[in-house]
């Protein structure tokens, strides 16, 4: 994907587009693996179509996504700014030549796919539930019929604020009286030498 219609020095070999079906794409039987930056929607497509990943997270989840997928075995990862040649040839060889990355996404890619209805049967058996129940009002999440006190939990807050500040008055009045304590009790001695010394004189 490049926005631009044009590279300077593009091998041969390099198609740009502005826009790729990505699944279809990785459904070819000739895609070996997917340099990609991790996005949710990149992930679960790569592991539906069974291909290892070298990733380039960038920002958001994405870096979730693929420590993730390097945890799972299916996958290598990169910083952008520790990229060169030399190591980015070698992820793309390791992962392309050692079958263990593609074992372990395939297999995943099993799991995936193993259920009883496919996506599209899903999403057409709840459209038509809802319709069937009439909106469905016994699924409604109570979440939504909070306050405004509620939904922003101010009533927690402030219970641990008034928790806070009495934690901190306590520790103040015991600290003042420990304080009395000990340094009230040396200056009443104190003063009371004084007074006997001053008798005596």
């Amino acid at each position: 994907k490049f926005e631009n219609d044009e590279l300077p020095n593009k091998p041969e070999n390099v198609i740009l587009r502005k826009w790729f079906p990505q699944p279809s794409v990785l459904a070819h039987p000739n895609v070996k693996l997917f340099i990609s930056h991790g996005g949710f929607l990149s992930t679960t497509e790569t592991i539906y179509h069974g291909k290892p990943i070298l990733g380039i997270p960038f920002f958001g989840d994405q870096f979730m996504n693929v420590k993730n997928a390097v945890k799972a075995g299916y996958a290598l990862s990169f910083k952008v700014a520790d990229i060169t040649k030399d190591s980015l040839k070698s992820a793309i060889m390791e992962l392309w030549t050692n079958p263990r990355y593609a074992q372990a996404v395939q297999q995943k890619s099993k799991y995936f796919r193993d259920t009883p209805l496919t996506p599209l049967e899903t999403a057409t058996y709840w459209m038509e539930y809802v319709i069937r129940h009439k909106g469905c009002a016994h699924m409604r999440n109570a979440g939504l019929d909070l306050n405004f006190i509620q939904y922003h939990n101010i009533d927690v807050f402030v219970i641990l604020a008034a928790a806070v500040v009495l934690l901190v008055t306590l520790l103040v009045a015991i600290l003042r009286k420990l304080k009395h304590l000990l340094f009230g009790n040396s200056k009443r001695k104190g003063n009371s030498k004084h007074s006997k010394k001053s008798k005596l004189n």
